[in-house]
């Protein structure tokens, strides 16, 4: 038995919307950031990921609506990498994540208490 899953909890970067037959499609960025003692000082890693999901599937049509650039979310879902070919004719690889769920945290407070 195989397990492709991941859950990420980070800020909106770039959100682009796209419409195919009467449904939506959202394209996501979100950054996440992990800090650790560095021998001087704190040190911080941040990892951007590319999410991908669908209205009334991964996101509800209010929560789309509520998206905003610096909105704090937790994304559900699994790793997929794909190839395509780039303008330039070159191949051109990317991983993503395809949520299964993609919801607002508002309240922060509370969401730290679960993780503890």
């Amino acid at each position: 038995m195989t397990l492709n899953r991941i859950e990420i909890l980070g800020h909106v970067g770039n959100i682009r919307v796209s419409t195919f037959e009467d449904r939506h499609s959202v394209n996501l960025s979100v950054i996440t950031n992990y800090i650790y003692k560095g021998r001087d000082a704190p040190v911080v890693e941040e990892m951007w990921f590319n999410i991908t999901g669908w209205e009334g599937k991964a996101i509800s049509t209010e929560a789309l609506n509520a998206l905003a650039r610096g909105s704090l979310v937790r994304v559900l879902g699994r790793m997929r990498e794909r190839t395509y070919t780039g303008t330039d004719d070159t191949l051109k690889k990317v991983t993503e994540v395809v949520a299964s769920t993609i919801e607002i945290v508002k309240d922060t407070d509370a969401f730290q208490a679960a993780l503890t």
